[in-house]
Parts: C-alpha cells; sequence; structure tokens
C-alpha cells in the first residue's frame, strides 16, 4: 500500500504540470493575439488619422466643375467663374477668342464663337503624371455621354506625360 500512496503523489505532480504548461500556453497566447489587436486598431487608428489630415488624397479636389459650363454660353461661363485672367480676341484672324482663368495651378482656357458665343472648346491646362488628377481637378467624368474628353500628352514626355486635357463636342 505504501506504493500506492507514492504513485498517487507523482501522478499528481504530473498532472499539475501538465495543467499548469497548458494554462501558461494558453496565457501566453492570448497576450500574443491580444497584442496583435491593439497593434492592429492603433494602426488603423494612425491611418484614420492620416485620411483625416490630407483629404485631399482620399477625396476629389475639385477646382473647376466643368460640367457646370457645357452647353453654356461665354456669358454664362462667365456669370459662374466670374472675370477672367486674361481674354484674347484675335478679331477676324482665324482663331477663337479666349477667356482664361486659373486657380491652384490650374488654367482653364474656354474658346467660344464671338458672333454667337457659344463656347467651342474647353481646355484644362496643368502638367501631371496624372490623368486622374486632371479629371478631378475638373470634375470630369472619362465616360461622360454629354461631353468628350482628349487628353493632351506633353511634347516632353520624359518630364510629363500630360499637359491638360481638352473638353469638346458636346453631345
Amino acid at each position: 500500500m505504501a506504493s500506492e500512496t507514492e504513485i498517487k503523489p507523482k501522478k499528481r505532480k504530473k498532472w499539475l504540470w501538465i495543467v499548469g504548461g497548458i494554462l501558461l500556453l494558453i496565457f501566453i497566447i492570448a497576450i500574443a493575439t491580444g497584442g496583435e489587436k491593439k497593434e492592429t486598431t492603433s494602426g488603423q487608428q494612425f491611418q484614420q488619422a492620416q485620411i483625416s489630415q490630407s483629404p485631399r488624397e482620399t477625396e476629389k479636389e475639385v477646382v473647376f466643375n466643368i460640367p457646370s459650363l457645357i452647353r453654356k454660353n461665354i456669358s454664362e461661363v462667365k456669370n459662374i467663374l466670374g472675370k477672367p485672367v486674361n481674354e484674347y480676341d484675335p478679331g477676324y484672324g482665324g482663331t477663337l477668342p479666349t477667356v482664361i482663368y486659373q486657380k491652384n495651378g490650374y488654367e482653364l482656357q474656354i474658346d467660344y464663337l464671338s458672333s454667337t458665343g457659344d463656347v467651342v472648346e474647353i481646355f484644362l491646362a496643368k502638367n501631371t503624371n496624372s490623368k486622374n488628377e486632371l479629371f478631378n481637378a475638373g470634375n470630369l467624368d472619362e465616360n461622360s455621354v454629354v461631353y468628350s474628353i482628349k487628353l493632351q500628352p506633353s511634347l516632353q514626355p520624359d518630364i510629363v506625360k500630360y499637359t491638360g486635357v481638352h473638353i469638346y463636342r458636346w453631345k
């Protein structure tokens, strides 16, 4: 019988070590996974803070709302945009009169017929490598059914891809 009492404490110690080891392992796993969740949460908070500090990256920066100018004559355009920075009227020289607006590093050139005031073409100009930047600045839809757009490639593509976008052919 003495041997039975000696075996029971040894088995109990063995089971205590096994249970203790399992509890310790669970505790370590809980700390490890809990720490990752905290890092993810703080990482998400950091990303959200960056987004709130730089809205231009997440939102469209509309400089000129070009769709609001479609099918307007030059008088209506001037009422919407105000006084242009420059006006050019060549008279009967073969080129169209042009008004120019500038804002936030962009230039908006509007050609119109002097006889009727009808807008013929709008050109949003800025040297950029991003067509999306141009489209966002003009609030333009590449697949519009109301107007057509054509990117103006740069003459120096090694420096910059585009110099602007033409908006024309009202549909």
